[in-house]
């Protein structure tokens, strides 16, 4: 029976030093994953800065886009309180045919002007929506390197906590063992 002990707490004693063994490579992992983690940590405080200067882009394209808005608004009232009657009677009202050049030349100046106007307006929703999209990708971006830094932190505490918990019954079964002896 003294043998079979002797057996027994030899065998115990194998099996701690081969999970100290595994607890030394899991230990070196673990350190992989806290550098795996810790650049995680790096990405994710990078994109939140680049999430927030695309917001700031995003805000200024918008208060631009409403300053333009704002002007196209007010060349419709004007063109309303002229109405169309008021082209006609501005060109047919020219006494000469050089006062009816001109006045056809600035009309045809200012229905160039509302048209850039137009355009710029088109342009700036554009690219408002563009800027939007490429936030929302990067947010995206952000939140699966959440998941994953998450992810490999619990990793990281469930190879421990195994290992440890490996270690504590290998050493209890090891000290019951040496008591019997």
């Amino acid at each position: 029976e003294l043998k079979e002990l002797d057996s027994t707490i030899d065998k115990l004693g194998d099996q701690v030093d081969a999970t100290k063994g595994q607890r030394s490579a899991l230990q070196q992992q673990v350190g992989v994953l806290k550098e795996q983690i810790a650049l995680l940590g790096q990405q994710i405080e990078e994109q939140q800065a680049a999430v927030a200067a695309k917001q700031q882009e995003i805000d200024a394209k918008k208060r631009e886009m409403q300053a333009t808005d704002a002007l196209f608004r007010q060349r419709v009232r004007a063109l309303y309180m002229v109405r169309n009657d008021g082209v006609l009677t501005t060109v047919l009202g020219a006494n000469t045919y050089a006062e009816a050049l001109t006045a056809a030349d600035t009309l045809q100046r200012i229905t160039q002007s509302d048209t850039d106007l137009l355009d710029t307006l088109q342009q700036q929703k554009t690219d408002l929506e563009t800027e939007e999209a490429a936030q929302q990708a990067m947010l995206t971006e952000l939140e699966s390197n959440r998941t994953a830094l998450d992810a490999k932190r619990g990793t990281l505490a469930g190879s421990l906590q195994q290992i440890d918990q490996t270690l504590s019954a290998l050493d209890a079964q090891q000290a019951a063992a040496q008591e019997e002896y």
